[in-house]
């Protein structure tokens, strides 16, 4: 299998801590983004959408959308379960997967794009409502759900990535329940090389925006 997208994206990162917290991270090939951007020739032709990350599986087929591919490969690798076997306690996991994908990451996302001015403000503003409603919904255990590592954790550890790149810290006191769950997990192995690898590839990101910002001046 080949997963295809950078750990910078917390979508991609979501799948690569599943394979990573089954063992089984070496059973993937990473495959980077072809043509080193999201909408160059090559990666549309992988995925017409331009989106990260995708999958291609053995026979050719690819799987697109973070939580799918994450499922998948929770159900296909050997290792510890990151979705319970326990209706409830699965759908609170996949909740907590669906909110952050639909509200409470993009706000951040828009700032660490690049949004200023009365844009920025208003990301900003719509960001910590976001975390307003999240919290609403919020139980965790000594985990995100529970007292079990599960895929709850892989989504919400790349979020803290881009909480930080955008407000300048880890500070979550606004949000007891998730400063409760963050104190809890932030000196975990699994959450500090996470944001060590997203960290890393942001180094490379804007290295390789650099390097083909002055590529285009020197042809001008």
């Amino acid at each position: 299998m080949i997963l295809y997208g950078l750990p910078l994206s917390p979508f991609f990162e979501r799948c690569f801590l599943v394979a990573q917290e089954k063992g089984q991270a070496e059973a993937i090939t990473m495959g980077g983004v072809p043509g080193n951007a999201l909408h160059s020739a090559e990666h549309m032709a992988h995925n017409p959408f331009g989106k990260i990350p995708y999958l291609e599986m053995e026979n050719g087929s690819k799987l697109v959308e973070g939580q799918i591919v994450a499922e998948y490969l929770d159900g296909v690798l050997d290792g510890p379960a990151m979705l319970s076997s326990d209706a409830g306690t699965r759908a609170q996991q996949q909740l907590v997967c669906r909110m952050v994908d639909m509200y409470v990451i993009e706000p951040l996302l828009a700032v660490n794009r690049g949004a200023d001015g009365e844009a920025k403000v208003e990301a900003m503003e719509n960001a910590k409502a976001a975390l307003d409603k999240f919290e609403h919904f919020f139980n965790p255990g000594k985990y995100a759900v529970g007292d079990v590592f599960s895929i709850a954790d892989c989504a919400l550890i790349p979020y803290v990535f881009h909480y930080s790149r955008a407000i300048g810290d880890t500070d979550f006191s606004a949000w007891p329940k998730l400063a409760s769950w963050w104190a809890g997990i932030s000196d975990s192995d699994v959450a500090k090389t996470c944001l060590a690898r997203m960290g890393e590839s942001l180094k490379m990101v804007i290295a390789m925006r650099a390097a083909a910002a002055a590529a285009e001046a020197a042809a001008e």
